[in-house]
């Protein structure tokens, strides 16, 4: 191939000094004319077909094949890329795994701290029970008087109170307070005089705060003014 490149090259010198003596070079067959050019013209096309020549000749000469020094790097290079990849492969399974048991141990903890999340209220309510329980025995005794009874109650009604003080609750304020739909669920509305209107006058039933959130509102009653009759009305304006 070599060689011909280099024919070729020795084609275009002599026909670059076959126009530089003034010889008149006739156009080849390939063109399918036989005419006659001139010494510049025929130079300048000549040169241009061993350009061509020369190119078609580069490109179809194969590619160089590497070298083995090339070949061992990329052998190398390759076994190193395969080596990160199972590495990354190999992390990516144990933080998959690690995640799989992040989630059952959480749903598992999540469970059991819904089931047994009121342990220590009962533990705390048990006092109260056995004071209870203590009260009812004394109530079923023959000897047992009302002062007993109501001494047993007292207890227990004390411990429940103790132990819902322990965990932040308390009772809301309803009784004498201006009424609060926030806080305060009214059931009747009583006319009088002794009271404002719109005031908490009776509580049927406590309602309780936790912290600073509602868990039962009051059942109440609340004031409103005396409506005066039409006989009355009608007498006072004739006064």
């Amino acid at each position: 191939m070599r060689e011909k490149i280099m024919e070729n090259k020795a084609e275009m010198n002599a026909t670059e000094e076959s126009t530089v003596t003034g010889e008149t070079p006739v156009s080849t067959a390939a063109d399918g004319v036989s005419e006659t050019l001139g010494p510049e013209t025929a130079g300048e096309g000549a040169a241009l077909r061993k350009e061509e020549e020369i190119e078609a000749v580069t490109k179809e000469a194969p590619e160089s094949e590497p070298g083995p020094n090339a070949i061992q790097a990329m052998e190398a290079k390759l076994a190193e890329t395969e080596v990160a990849l199972k590495t990354a492969t190999d992390r990516y399974m144990r933080t998959v795994a690690e995640l799989d048991n992040f989630k059952k141990r959480t749903a598992r903890e999540t469970e059991e701290f819904r089931k047994y999340a009121n342990t220590a209220l009962v533990q705390k309510l048990l006092p109260a029970l056995d004071n209870m329980e203590r009260a009812m025995d004394s109530a079923g005794s023959p000897a047992a008087g009302a002062s007993a009874i109501l001494e047993g109650l007292r207890m227990t009604l004390a411990d429940i109170l103790k132990v819902f003080g322990e965990f932040h609750v308390k009772p809301v304020e309803a009784e004498g307070k201006p009424f609060d739909p926030v806080y305060h669920m009214a059931v009747a509305h009583e006319e009088t005089d002794a009271a404002d209107p719109d005031t908490v006058i009776r509580v049927f039933q406590k309602g309780y705060i936790m912290h600073d959130r509602l868990i039962r509102p009051a059942m109440v009653s609340v004031a409103k003014a005396r409506t005066v009759p039409a006989e009355q009305d009608g007498n006072s304006a004739a006064e």
